[in-house]
């Protein structure tokens, strides 16, 4: 069931446009930056592939406000977050992912919020991600102060409903290119 909605909506946003995609973005920018997300000054976002909504110019906008971004990076089963400047060098991960080169990562902690990749969503704040769970899995250890979780994506990710398992993190928001959604 799972596997047949991620095929679909992943089919969906691959079927954009490069036009369409460009022109999401910057939609996606503008609500942003019209959020109270945008004072955030600790962020993680994500370099888009696969058909992503692509936060490029959200993470440029950031650069420019004085915020600190980081990139996911995986190693092994887990994922931290690694500093990312203009001048970061990149390379692939086992998934061919670029991600900040050297050793330096960090746990969520650190973060004042996260800005997912998704693959659906629903209006209850459950997230479809790719199946591999490194984002939960993170989340997962933390108890009291974390950061908050925002899902960018297009607004044909959006699913009629998305059983969540008992370790899925629900997410506080979703920015897509029309709106946004809030949960809780």
């Amino acid at each position: 069931m799972k596997q047949e909605l991620r095929q679909k909506l992943r089919k969906a946003r691959n079927s954009l446009s490069p036009q369409q995609q460009t022109k999401a973005a910057q939609s996606l920018l503008q609500l942003f930056r019209e959020s109270s997300f945008s004072e955030s000054k600790r962020i993680a976002l994500y370099i888009a592939a696969d058909g992503e909504i692509d936060p490029e110019a959200i993470c440029s906008f950031l650069w420019e406000q004085g915020s600190e971004v980081f990139l996911p990076k995986l190693n092994q089963n887990k994922m931290g977050f690694s500093p990312y400047r203009p001048d970061s060098n990149l390379s692939p991960n086992n998934y061919g992912i670029p991600e900040p080169e050297g050793t330096l990562s960090f746990g969520p902690r650190v973060l004042d919020l996260i800005l997912m990749p998704l693959v659906g969503f629903d209006k209850d704040g459950n997230r479809l991600g790719m199946g591999g769970g490194f984002y939960d899995r993170t989340l997962s250890t933390l108890q009291q102060k974390r950061p908050q979780l925002v899902g960018l994506a297009h607004e044909c990710q959006l699913a009629e409903r998305i059983d969540p398992e008992e370790w899925d993190i629900p997410l506080d928001a979703v920015i897509t290119n029309q709106k946004i959604y809030r949960f809780k």
